[in-house]
């Protein structure tokens, strides 16, 4: 009998153990979205947006702090299905003036500082046996392919005109 009464009293506290566990389980459950308390603002995860509480706090799944729902729609705020499910092409969604694109030439003008100097890969010199200059140069461009008796280029020099002469004077005298 007093193993009976025992037994009946293990009984009775594991019953209660499990009421009171069910109960405080209950009582921390949290309410669904849509039998929360209609306040004006809601306090949202920004990691867990299915976590809607009425006041602040901090997220249950993750700790972060709860912040306020931003861009909740109200129900006076002007906007029905018909306004969403208009085609884009047939009203104004903005007052944004639109403007067509013209093709034309804008003048452009780059001024810069500097210098200009000669390509020194393009700077050669050839030594002469006598003083002068090339008056004019017959070739156009490097390695361009010369012909026996083609001239290359017409030299004026004072030493040669002054030896030319002598040359043109001895011959007649």
């Amino acid at each position: 009998m007093k193993k009976k009464m025992s037994n009946i009293k293990l009984l009775f506290a594991a019953m209660l153990g499990a009421v009171l566990i069910m109960s405080a389980c209950i009582r921390h459950q949290k309410a669904p979205v849509g039998t929360l308390a209609k306040s004006g603002i809601k306090y949202t995860c920004p990691m867990h947006p299915q976590i809607l509480e009425d006041h602040p706090g901090s997220c249950p799944i993750c700790g972060m702090a709860l912040v306020k729902r931003s861009g909740q729609a109200s129900e006076g705020a002007g906007i029905s299905l018909n306004t969403v499910l208009q085609p884009v092409n047939s009203s104004v969604i903005s007052s944004i003036q639109a403007i067509t694109p013209v093709q034309k030439e804008v003048p452009t003008a780059i001024a810069a500082m500097g210098y200009l100097d000669f390509d020194t890969r393009m700077f050669n010199n050839i030594a002469s046996r006598f003083s002068g200059r090339i008056e004019q140069l017959y070739i156009k461009y490097a390695f361009q392919e010369i012909h026996r008796g083609q001239r290359i280029f017409d030299i004026y020099s004072p030493d040669m005109v002054t030896a030319q002469q002598d040359l043109i004077f001895i011959s007649k005298n």
